[in-house]
């Protein structure tokens, strides 16, 4: 899936979306992923970026590539619904691997061991 050149505002991932795939329509929070060709595993993205193919991982209705898929948003409560991506159906693999990167801080311990004796 692509960012449509006419949406201008940020897409997050897990947030809620409209999804057109073939005549079926239904709501979802999709996770965004960087799709990588030596590898089964994938970075997870934090947004849709513009000009760039993402993939979008969500649980569906299932239905068989390749499809046309149309993603649209919610702008407010009353407007109409803006066409935020265009893409087609990829695959459906309940298997997929997202990797999501996760910087750890804080300080290292160590714990050495004591010798015990029982009497």
């Amino acid at each position: 899936m692509k960012k449509h050149e006419t949406y201008d505002a940020p897409i997050k991932s897990k947030e809620e979306l409209i999804f057109h795939v073939g005549f079926r329509q239904f709501v979802g929070r999709p996770t965004f992923s960087s799709e990588f060709i030596n590898t089964d595993k994938n970075k997870m993205e934090r947004f849709l970026h513009a000009g760039r193919f993402s993939v979008a991982s969500i649980y569906a209705p299932i239905s068989f590539p390749p499809l046309p898929t149309i993603v649209l948003k919610r702008v407010g409560e009353d407007a109409a619904p803006a066409v935020a991506a265009v893409g087609s159906l990829k695959t459906v693999d309940p298997d997929r691997i997202i990797l999501k990167r996760v910087i750890l801080t804080g300080y290292v311990h160590l714990f050495l061991p004591r010798p015990r004796f029982i009497n």
